[in-house]
């Protein structure tokens, strides 16, 4: 006797949605990554390069694995320099491929839209609000507890609020 479910189109089927069952947190983790890399970075870069790019984050997550392709090139072929410094050129080219891979993604992703929006830049007084409203969630337990459901949602609407706040006043004019 033969299971139907062990047929091929079952078990592939098994396996893709054990891939999925696998692959979901992780990307999920990933995005939460990316997210918190970008709301930190976030008044740092308006206040040394006045622009906003609203692709920084899905950008960083898809350039991850190439940045470290990079940097293990980079320094494998530093060692084998030191090794076999004839073969320089030869570990150079090696530890092009991924770094060219960035600067094509990067020059793809400057020409998609809303790519670079201009920022005025943010005094230190306003960097130092959004950081504590970021710091805010840490302390929500202690703030619901005391004050009631409701102010969970704060820290959301303050960062949403410092985050566009520079946007509006750049586009007012």
């Amino acid at each position: 006797w033969r299971n139907p479910l062990d047929t091929p189109p079952f078990a592939a089927s098994s396996k893709r949605q054990a891939l999925a069952r696998w692959l979901q947190p992780r990307l999920l983790q990933l995005f939460a990554a990316g997210l918190a890399a970008w709301l930190v970075a976030l008044p740092l870069v308006a206040i040394h390069f006045q622009r906003l790019n609203p692709w920084a984050m899905p950008a960083s997550m898809i350039l991850a694995p190439l940045v470290f392709l990079g940097l293990i090139g980079g320094f494998v072929k530093v060692v084998l320099t030191l090794l076999l410094p004839g073969w320089a050129g030869a570990w150079a080219m090696m530890a092009l491929w991924p770094i060219s891979g960035m600067r094509l993604i990067a020059e793809l992703l400057a020409r998609m839209p809303l790519s670079d929006l201009p920022l005025p830049s943010p005094s230190i007084g306003f960097a130092a609000a959004y950081y504590a409203a970021l710091f805010m969630p840490l302390t929500i337990p202690m703030i619901s507890n005391r004050m009631g459901r409701r102010w969970r949602l704060l820290p959301i609407g303050l960062m949403l609020l410092l985050t566009l706040i520079p946007v509006f006043r750049s586009w007012a004019g």
